[in-house]
């Protein structure tokens, strides 16, 4: 049995064939793949937000850049255990990673978020930005 493609999955909120494709799919990514987790990232119906935000950290689209900053203040609340800390986290490091002016904006407007612990993680992306060009997806002048 073939999992569905990934706009497929997402449009129907298909948790498990969510699960398949991060997992066991062979298939190499689309351009339209990236959108389509930024789709599932900001989704209430799965629990899978850390995973979808560290493949978007790989793939640093610019085009996701929305998604990640909407999730790194979104409640999840099967992540009750974390306060949602684990994708804050990731979705700075994939912002900082994507390494625009817009999500270096971004994450200087995460840095003053009243949730110390989130804001404290986006000023240390922004802390560090010129040391992490290298991993920026895009090059920096």
């Amino acid at each position: 049995m073939t999992t569905p493609d990934l706009t497929t999955i997402v449009a129907s909120q298909d948790a498990e064939s969510l699960e398949d494709w991060l997992f066991e799919g062979d298939e190499p990514l689309k351009p339209s793949d990236a959108l389509a987790m930024a789709d599932a990232l900001l989704g209430d119906w799965h629990e899978l937000h850390e995973d979808l935000t560290s493949e978007l950290q790989r793939l640093r689209d610019p085009q996701t850049a929305d998604a990640l900053f909407r999730a790194a203040t979104a409640a999840y609340p099967y992540r009750h255990w974390d306060d949602g800390h684990a994708v804050a986290r990731k979705c700075t490091w994939a912002l900082a990673d994507i390494g625009t002016p817009e999500t270096k904006r971004m994450l200087t407007e995460l840095a003053k978020h009243s949730n110390e612990v989130l804001a404290g993680y986006a000023t240390k992306r922004l802390e560090r930005w010129e040391q992490e060009l290298s991993r920026k997806g895009v090059r920096q002048a």
